[in-house]
């Protein structure tokens, strides 16, 4: 017995240190400020671990570090003290000079998070002194182009959560003007407005390939421009949720949405309209033996070319969403408008067939009652019609 109590005395400390190292550790995880602390983005960046975050003051962020940014394979949070309205990342891309707002690539996961931005003048080509950046596999490390993605772009097995960005004005010689998912990527994409990005081949405003299988949740794909998919074009399956696809212009084939061989999407409470085509599917194509699953979703079939299989269910809704501002699809890329809607819009939750709002966005200030009836409707419900004031 004597010599049991010292065993377990030395048992007790070496576990309250495995208890105290962990606990330190987790005190550890530290915020990098920009500008206070580093100079750029990528700086403060390059100097978290998993767990830190860098955060972002208010204010216009270029030139080296402010471009071209990676996560380096960090699962950390980069976010911004105000949000996209006080804070852009200004890529100054251009052919000769080309450069996109974000790259994650390295294999991050859900906890690795983007947020908080305005993304613009991302641009990128074929030039041949760009290559990718230094945290790239190395069998891809000496590439001498990388077409895709012009504000951001998330790439080889990477599955991080982006949110709350407006990207504008970016372009892509190849495929995803504003956004790219690759190469068996799944992120969680939520709350971005994508507007007035242009891509040479698919997705003015977001392109889905090479097996990837993101979400893609209230989010606004509005005044895009490319060949295929003007908005959002996919060679994989994915999932999409209360998205607004409006005013983009594709010169090919599907001027909101293109979806292509072999590719299954599940599309809920999607609102399509007012986009166009110069070629086939003004609003939305379907290829041959791909598959499309609609529910409560509002989309203008007579702008649907269907080479495939689709399924719209029950609750599809086909009349003018009535936006309050929309832009003119024939004029992509273009920024700006408001697409929200009137109030009495069937796309709002109290006309809607499953009771939610479809689309990325409700009711709007050309929505705001005019009478005082109306106001009383409004607010106090007519007969008594608690559905009157879910609003």
């Amino acid at each position: 017995m004597p010599t049991i109590r010292p065993l377990f005395t030395a048992l007790t400390i070496l576990a309250l240190s495995v208890v105290a190292d962990s606990l330190d550790h987790t005190v550890e995880a530290a915020t990098r400020r920009v500008p206070a602390e580093y100079e750029t983005i990528q700086a403060a960046i390059d100097a978290t671990e998993d767990g830190d975050s860098v955060l972002v003051a208010p204010g216009t962020y270029s030139g080296e570090g402010n471009r071209n940014i990676s996560f380096r394979g960090r699962n950390i949070v980069v976010t911004t003290e105000g949000g996209p309205r006080v804070t852009t990342v200004d890529v100054m891309g251009s052919a000769s000079d080309p450069g996109r707002g974000f790259l994650i690539d390295g294999g991050e996961g859900p906890s690795a998070i983007l947020e908080g931005f305005t993304i613009i003048n991302g641009w990128m080509s074929t030039e041949e002194t760009f290559r990718l950046d230094s945290s790239s596999p190395p069998a891809l490390r000496d590439e001498r182009h990388d077409l895709s993605g012009g504000g951001f772009k998330v790439n080889f097995l990477s599955s991080p959560t982006v949110r709350n960005l407006v990207v504008r004005g970016c372009h892509s010689e190849y495929t995803g003007g504003g956004a790219s998912v690759e190469l068996q990527s799944s992120p969680h994409l939520e709350d971005i407005r994508i507007e007035a990005c242009t891509a040479g081949i698919q997705g003015g405003g977001l392109s889905i390939e090479t097996t990837s299988s993101p979400t893609v949740e209230n989010c606004v794909f509005v005044g895009n421009r490319s060949a295929n998919g003007g908005g959002v074009a996919s060679h994989s399956t994915f999932t999409m949720k209360g998205c607004t696809i409006a005013s983009n212009e594709a010169t090919t084939r599907g001027g909101g949405l293109s979806v292509f061989t072999f590719t299954e999407g599940t599309y809920e409470r999607l609102l399509i309209w007012g986009n166009c085509s110069s070629g086939v599917g003004d609003d939305v194509f379907i290829d041959v033996q791909a598959f499309a699953d609609f529910s409560c979703s509002l989309v203008d079939t007579s702008g649907v070319e269907n080479l495939g299989v689709v399924d719209w269910g029950e609750d599809l809704v086909t009349d003018d969403p009535l936006f309050c501002v929309p832009t003119d699809c024939t004029q992509a890329p273009v920024p700006g408008g408001a697409f929200t809607v009137a109030d009495t819009s069937p796309a709002l939750a109290v006309a809607s067939p499953c009771g939610t709002t479809i689309g990325a966005l409700g009711l709007g200030a050309c929505g705001f009652p005019t009478s005082w009836g109306r106001i009383k409707s409004r607010f106090l419900g007519e007969g008594n019609d608690p559905g009157l004031r879910r609003r």
